[in-house]
């Protein structure tokens, strides 16, 4: 396996360039206790890798579809109903207004999951790790700790609205505390084992858990009612803030949605990626929600039983109570339906588990040296502790943490996604560097924006215990109208666009020659442009400088796909300092170590090679056809 990083070394006795080249230390050694954990890892079948880059050879051939299924197996559970469930009862919305918030709002904001998913395949990297090519190093760590909280939290939402269910199943005899220790513990054993075992269980548990919601929405049709729709100022101000809790539930899978990709060949399509996690997303949280929102409608239903339900056991109660008062054997039923929507909440809370283990590590190169099922169970026990202490606050939880999520996540997305799209299209980042904090750039612009949009978004959000000026002043309700995600959003781009440098924000990041590392290689279509330039300069005599300065001039007699060089000819310009390589003849050069590559009279421009390596593209395209 390739090392991730790799730094250059005056050369030894040894002529093989490639053997002068040594793994960054970047992090501690390996104890003897890291490498028995991943030992026993590798035995009982979870996942050993952490957050190192998983490099092509590494790789499955992992369907696409696995995505959809991923995503819509973690969406069928109680917290998607839950969140459709605030429509009617937090936001006192009707039927309809539900309706379509949860519609359009879903099509808006599940975009940008799909479009932070394609990270993965191209680059090998999770989600968190990218931000290091935009925000920079220390930014990055910090927007590492955010996610480390959001997915804490999330496996407390998630852990919470399962035990309410359950807790109903059990007919009020079995304890929150148990039921919340019960999900937890079959989440935990999924999370622990890793990407490959959540693969396969979310292939299948979706199954169940929409037999069961649909045999809830079949009982439960018949007491559904349409709550009249609102009108003026106040509907306006409902609808927008459902809509930020909406937002923050979708675009908290942004920053996870490519630790689910990158064992995926990066000759995948994006357009693919983007479509199956796209179809996922909305499939499970568009009919879940709507579903949530017709429960919640029970609230206002004549008979009393409904209300009483709710008061005495809420959420959990209230599904309960469309079984009841028809036959013994139908409450029978819905207490085993109860049972498995309850924990169907694992899917979700499996995904929290996993990425929390990431998280962990993306704070600190030291806590690289435990393995990420340690982090995940570290990790377990926290939100476990933190789900029972919380117990009686569901709805509340739910609603704050929803909103939170997206007063810092909506201007994260929007500042990343702006970097790749405007800047980095063809996904032109240096994954040869991802952990070397020297060759990172400064992240002055893109850290700049986040932290004022973030701030923008907190004066403009309306929650109990806070409502920002700007919620007050646009009215609508006396609680003000939450316009934060709105506003973050757009403020992000611009201001972000407007002053980020045309050039990388760090010197180290900005050669101005060719780099050839497998940074630009990294994806299948660079590597063909790249591949099918270079081939183009066989028998040109080139100089090629290395990252620890030595130049080299020679014949390039062959370069295979990772842009490793072969040279003929040899002629060092710098014998003075390595005088040992004067009777050198020729080489091998592995790409990972060039720093540029110059033709005898004239540097290779970056754009002046794109072009070519372009219209090399388009001829073999044309010839195809």
């Amino acid at each position: 396996m390739t090392p991730e990083t790799e730094s250059t070394i005056p050369l030894g006795p040894k002529n093989d360039l490639e053997k002068a080249t040594q793994p960054a230390t970047h992090s501690p050694s390996p104890s003897k206790a890291w490498m028995a954990a991943r030992s026993w890892a590798r035995t009982i079948g979870a996942e050993e890798f952490g957050v190192e880059r998983v490099p092509e050879d590494m790789r499955t051939n992992q369907s696409p579809r696995d995505l959809f299924t991923i995503f819509f197996a973690a969406n069928c559970n109680m917290s998607t109903l839950a969140t459709g469930f605030l429509g009617p009862t937090a936001f006192g919305l009707g039927w309809w207004d539900s309706f379509l918030a949860i519609i359009f709002f879903n099509l808006i904001g599940a975009a940008i999951p799909a479009l932070t998913v394609r990270f993965g395949p191209k680059l090998g990297l999770r989600t968190m790790l990218v931000p290091r090519y935009c925000f920079g190093w220390w930014p990055a760590k910090i927007l590492a700790v955010f996610n480390l909280v959001d997915a804490l939290g999330w496996a407390v939402v998630n852990t919470l609205s399962g035990a309410a269910v359950l807790h109903d199943a059990g007919d009020g005899n079995l304890p929150m505390s148990v039921s919340i220790l019960i999900i937890g513990l079959v989440a935990s054993i999924l999370g622990f084992f890793g990407y490959r075992v959540l693969h396969i269980y979310s292939r299948y548990c979706w199954i169940v858990t929409i037999i069961c919601l649909i045999i809830t929405a079949g009982f439960g049709a018949r007491h559904f009612i349409n709550v009249p729709m609102g009108h003026g100022s106040t509907e306006s101000s409902k609808v927008l803030s459902f809509s930020t809790a909406i937002i923050g539930f979708e675009v908290a899978w942004a920053t996870i949605a490519a630790d689910y990709s990158v064992y995926m060949r990066e000759t995948i399509s994006d357009n693919v990626t983007f479509l199956w996690t796209y179809a996922g997303l909305l499939a499970g949280q568009i009919s879940i929600e709507l579903l949530g929102a017709a429960i919640g409608s029970l609230c206002v239903n004549p008979d009393p039983r409904f209300k009483a339900s709710y008061d005495s056991r809420g959420i959990g109660g209230l599904v309960g109570s469309v079984f009841e008062d028809i036959h013994p054997g139908v409450r029978g039923l819905g207490y085993l339906i109860e049972a498995f929507l309850g924990l169907s909440a694992a899917a979700v809370i499996t995904t929290s588990v996993y990425s929390l283990g990431l998280a962990m590590q993306m704070v600190s190169k030291r806590l690289l040296v435990v393995p990420r099922l340690a982090w995940s169970l570290i990790g377990s026990i926290s939100y476990l502790a933190i789900a029972i202490a919380a117990r009686e606050y569901l709805e509340a939880v739910l609603q704050n943490f929803l909103l939170i999520c997206a007063y810092w996540t909506v201007p994260f997305c929007a500042v990343l996604l702006a970097e790749h799209f405007v800047w980095r299209s063809g996904y032109q980042y240096d994954v040869a560097v991802w952990n070397d904090k020297k060759m990172l750039p400064y992240g002055i612009a893109a850290s700049v924006t986040w932290v004022a949009s973030t701030v923008l978004a907190v004066i403009s959000m309306s929650q109990p215990w806070w409502i920002g000026p700007i919620a007050t002043g646009i009215g609508g309700s006396a609680d003000g109208t939450d316009i934060s995600w709105i506003l973050a959003a757009v403020m992000s781009v611009e201001a972000f666009t407007a002053n980020r440098p045309d050039r990388r924000q760090n010197h180290h990041s900005t050669p101005s020659h060719l780099s050839v590392t497998p940074l630009q290689a990294s994806t299948a279509t660079a590597t063909m442009l790249f591949f099918s330039f270079f081939k183009t300069l066989t028998n040109q005599t080139v100089t090629i400088e290395l990252k620890n300065d030595i130049r080299i001039r020679g014949i390039l007699k062959s370069v295979d796909q990772y842009l490793n060089i072969k040279l003929d000819d040899v002629e060092v310009l710098d014998l003075v300092k390595y005088p040992h390589l004067s009777s050198v003849k020729n080489m091998f050069i592995r790409g990972s170590v060039v720093r540029y590559v110059m033709l005898p009279r004239s540097e290779v421009d970056v754009g002046l090679l794109e072009d070519a390596t372009r219209r090399e593209a388009s001829n073999q395209a044309g010839k195809a056809r």
